[in-house]
């Protein structure tokens, strides 16, 4: 099994070739642009899942759009990413 470092390296250099600039956003509140693709995780598991969301809200990446759900079973690993970011909250989208 892949070391949890070995899992971020890897999911953070394929998140790196994403310009999360250039991504379209629709304006869902007055000034409140939220982009229309983000980071699927779905079929994460929960180690997978921190690593994905860990590098999609490096500075490297800097993306702004997750998609969870309760039933895809990878909450923690997911609340871990996000508890360890240095991001502000207002800085990105849970969906």
């Amino acid at each position: 099994m892949l070391r949890n470092t070995t899992l971020f390296a890897m999911v953070a250099l394929a998140l790196a070739a994403i310009d999360t600039s250039k991504i379209p956003a629709i304006e869902i509140a007055p000034k409140v642009w939220m982009p229309m693709s983000g980071l699927g995780t779905w079929q994460y598991n929960d180690s997978v899942a921190e690593a994905a969301v860990s590098a999609y809200l490096s500075d490297e990446v800097a993306g702004t759009h997750i998609d969870t759900a309760y039933g895809y079973l990878n909450g923690n690993g997911i609340g871990r990413a996000l508890a360890a970011s240095s991001r502000p909250r207002d800085s990105y989208f849970i969906t």
